[in-house]
């Protein structure tokens, strides 16, 4: 599995985004990932780049960790990504509603939790109103 981390990366953001932005033809298929299970994270990071690996939970720290983006950067740059995705909190909005259910996945947690899409944080025009824009 050595080869699973690349060792010469050439991830190009800035031709991506012209690609995105339609300003030119794609050379490649470039390399995307909306996000990586945690506890794949934390597999590369200590089994492929002997580093610790350093946890965030966005609901109990608003700003992550140093460590933890570093880590995430090196992964998707080890990984030949063109971008490594990120987010900002939300601070003070009401939390959407979850589901949960029991894990099956090989690296699991005691259950996977996800944000249920069947409906918006926004449905109505008094939502909207009533909603606590920062």
């Amino acid at each position: 599995m050595d080869d699973l981390l690349l060792k010469n990366p050439t991830p190009d953001f800035a031709e991506m985004r012209k690609v995105l932005e339609g300003e030119m033809e794609p050379r490649r298929v470039y390399l995307a990932e909306l996000g990586i299970d945690q506890e794949v994270l934390q597999a590369i990071t200590e089994q492929y780049l002997g580093q610790t690996w350093t946890p965030w939970n966005s609901r109990d720290e608003v700003i992550p960790p140093k460590e933890y983006v570093e880590r995430l950067v090196t992964i998707y740059y080890r990984l030949g990504y063109d971008y490594v995705p990120t987010w900002c909190v939300w601070v003070n909005h009401p939390a959407p509603r979850r589901r949960r259910t029991s894990d099956t996945a090989v690296l699991a947690r005691d259950e996977r939790e996800w944000v249920d899409e069947s409906r918006g944080l926004i449905g109505s025009w008094e939502e909207f109103e009533q909603f606590p824009w920062d």
